[in-house]
């Protein structure tokens, strides 16, 4: 059996002042963020009764925002040779830290081509990402989490902070 990849956590990902400009764009009014009933996928909607709003950047490859390029920073950082997808995920603050359930991010066709997950965190929150062998990253301002993508793993909402906003990539 293949040995699947350890979770690689770089804190200060950003140069200050790039991280700031990338924080206040997603803090603010500025950008548009839409409503989906779910957090995972529709077929997850009744294991973590939970919901969030999104802003989707890129799917299967295409760009689909105009604030995509706000992410240059990240991304010229990222080792990466095909972004297949990139999405903003922000879940408001509940009373008790709600988890959304154990996933992967991409389908059974793309899983077979080995491609990373990273998680970018906004802002620095009591919300986590847990993965299923029990490790759990805290939401830490300007962190980027990265793993292969066929590791199962879970986010949750915060207690602490009225937001948590996290940029999760999906690529190659």
């Amino acid at each position: 059996m293949e040995k699947i990849e350890k979770i690689k956590i770089i804190d200060n990902f950003l140069k200050k002042d790039d991280f700031k400009k990338i924080q206040d764009i997603f803090m603010s009014s500025h950008i548009s963020w839409y409503y989906t009933d779910y957090v995972i996928s529709p077929e997850y909607k009744k294991s973590s009764n939970h919901y969030q709003f999104i802003h989707s950047f890129c799917s299967r490859g295409r760009v689909r925002s105009d604030f995509y390029v706000h992410l240059f920073p990240i991304l010229d950082n990222l080792d990466y040779y095909l972004m297949i997808k990139c999405k903003a995920n922000l879940l408001i603050k509940t009373k008790t830290n709600i988890e959304h359930g154990y996933h992967i991010d991409l389908s059974d066709l793309e899983k077979h081509h080995k491609p990373k997950t990273s998680i970018f965190y906004i802002n620095t929150n009591n919300g986590y990402t847990k993965f299923e062998d029990g490790s759990i990253i805290e939401s830490v301002e300007n962190r980027l989490v990265t793993f292969d993508t066929r590791m199962e793993h879970t986010g949750s909402t915060c207690t602490d902070e009225n937001l948590r906003i996290v940029i999760n990539f999906n690529y190659f």
